[in-house]
């Protein structure tokens, strides 16, 4: 009995030692993730977004760049967090940044020089990390633009620098508005653009990786400029939406923009092969893309010009064009998902999807009619159906009274005098055995041109147009400008004029999306 008890005594002993370790471990991962988080907010307690944007890269890298800041600078290094560890001040409101050899002591990397040539800083590692002294001022790039944040140098084999902006996702935002949208469209146009531009951006993280950064500067991404154009409006929006993103299935939408679709937007699928349920074709009755600069466009080419255009991109042809047809349109939508093209030899390709067929064509956009100069073609446009079939009603007299029947459009009474067919909003007066009764296709009414737009049916109406043009020469007729996926610049406009408030704007051009914090999705 005493040996068993003995025995029960080391298992309970074993067990509790166990247990007071596993609790140990537990109160200590706990204190850890405390801490962390509280150091994690300390680092970014105005915003634990930070964005590295390539300003200088590549080929555009420069060896020296020359830098203004009202209040000096601070030079040091940035954590993975984006917090700012500060090395030394330089009070110099102008300085020049340098890898050039010739500006080098032996042994250094990097170095800050006055206007006069004199050493402020030299750097032996391969990074150098600068930004304002004064917490409100900005740094100016000699011969470019005006930016907040921090500027990363990192030195090349080549003795040139590469040069990133490191700056909070606000401040990125506002930087993106003024050149991507004019300051005169509507105030909640420009709110759901900030809110789509910080869509596209989370979403986009990392597309730069390999370079050393998340987003370029340019068309490739979105185009930044610092703090260029930047006014009050553009302010207001970023602040008027701020940490507001698009999400579906909890997940930060990729939100495409461009700048005119063409009265239909063009589905992801058939521009670049991806599924996407918010990125489906719309028709936008309400861009007025006749009126806005390339909102409609003619390109000419020669047989022999569009040969060599399609050979010199590798399109597998044996001479001179001789045909170019639109075999398939994208699925609701105006624009051209198969073109075939056949040479004077009788060989054919196609070219499938309408972005490859756009770049292939140099075109503006995928969303056009071709041909021979003189030939008429037919064009698709999705016009409001002045009906709405859900309002239409017939009223019917039968033995047992008289009774309504819906969702009609015209409608064909025999009468005395032959069939009769009213149009919707029409009548007709039918004397029966039993009395006078009227037929009658009813009419939609709408509260406003906004409400209208967005809810009317829209139907495709086929037009005859006749192509101008050289003699001989292909003749592409188009409208729209870009890509065609997702919002339209113009027509967030049209519609934002139209009294449409910046979240109905964003869930017409993605539908199913909704507009939530992102922090709250991935």
């Amino acid at each position: 009995m005493s040996a068993k008890r003995s025995k029960q005594d080391v298992k309970k002993l074993i067990v509790r030692i166990i247990c007071l370790i596993l609790a140990v471990l537990m109160v200590g991962g706990v204190l850890y993730s405390f801490i962390y988080s509280l150091a994690f907010s300390t680092v970014a307690s105005e915003d634990d977004t930070y964005i590295s944007v390539g300003l200088y890269w590549g080929t555009s890298s420069q060896g020296s760049y020359t830098l203004t800041s009202g209040g000096g600078f601070l030079v040091g290094e940035l954590d993975s967090l984006g917090a700012f560890t500060e090395k030394s001040t330089v009070t110099d409101s102008k300085v020049s940044v340098s890898a050039k050899k010739s500006d080098l002591t032996e042994g250094k990397t990097i170095v800050l020089l006055s206007t006069d040539g004199s050493i402020l800083y030299e750097c032996d590692e391969a990074s150098l990390c600068i930004k304002p002294v004064n917490k409100n001022d900005y740094m100016s790039i000699e011969g470019s633009y005006t930016y907040g944040g921090v500027f990363k140098f990192t030195r090349n084999t080549d003795n040139s620098m590469k040069l990133i902006n490191v700056v909070e996702l606000e401040e990125y935002v506002l930087g993106v508005l003024p050149n991507e949208i004019s300051s005169y469209y509507p105030a909640e146009t420009k709110k759901a653009f900030a809110v789509t531009v910080r869509s596209y951006t989370i979403s986009s993280i990392p597309r730069h990786s390999s370079n050393g950064f998340d987003i370029c500067n340019t068309t490739h991404c979105q185009v930044y400029r610092g703090r260029r154009n930047v006014d009050q409006g553009f302010i207001d929006a970023v602040e008027g939406s701020k940490g507001m993103v698009m999400a579906y299935n909890k997940k930060t939408v990729q939100a495409y923009y461009s700048a005119i679709t063409g009265g239909t937007t063009c589905g992801v699928y058939e521009t670049w092969g991806s599924e996407s349920d918010y990125l489906k074709a719309i028709a936008t009755p309400w861009e007025k893309y006749q009126s806005s600069s390339n909102g409609v466009w003619t390109a000419e080419y020669t047989p022999a010009e569009l040969y060599e255009r399609l050979k010199s991109r590798g399109y597998d042809l044996s001479g001179s064009i001789a045909d170019v047809r639109i075999s398939q349109l994208a699925e609701n939508s105006t624009y051209v998902y198969k073109l075939d093209i056949t040479d004077t030899s009788g060989k054919t390709i196609t070219i499938t999807r309408a972005d490859k067929i756009r770049t292939a064509l140099g075109l503006n956009s995928a969303n056009f009619v071709c041909g021979k100069a003189g030939d008429t073609v037919e064009r698709i446009n999705y016009l409001i159906s002045e009906s709405d079939p859900a309002d239409l009603k017939v009223n019917v007299m039968t033995s047992g009274g008289e009774v309504s029947a819906t969702d009609l459009g015209s409608i064909t009474v025999a009468t005395a005098d032959g069939n009769k067919t009213t149009e919707p909003g029409g009548q007709i007066n039918v004397r029966a055995a039993y009395g006078d009764f009227t037929v009658s296709a009813g009419k939609k009414t709408w509260s406003s041109e906004l409400e209208k737009m967005l809810n009317a049916e829209t139907i495709p109406v086929t037009e005859q147009i006749t192509l101008s043009g050289s003699e001989g020469s292909f003749v592409f007729e188009g409208r729209g400008w870009g890509h065609g996926v997702g919002m339209s610049q113009t027509g967030a406009r049209d519609l934002g004029n139209l009294g449409a408030d910046y979240k109905t704007i964003l869930t017409t051009y993605f539908p199913g999306i909704s507009v939530v914090d992102y922090k709250t999705v991935s």
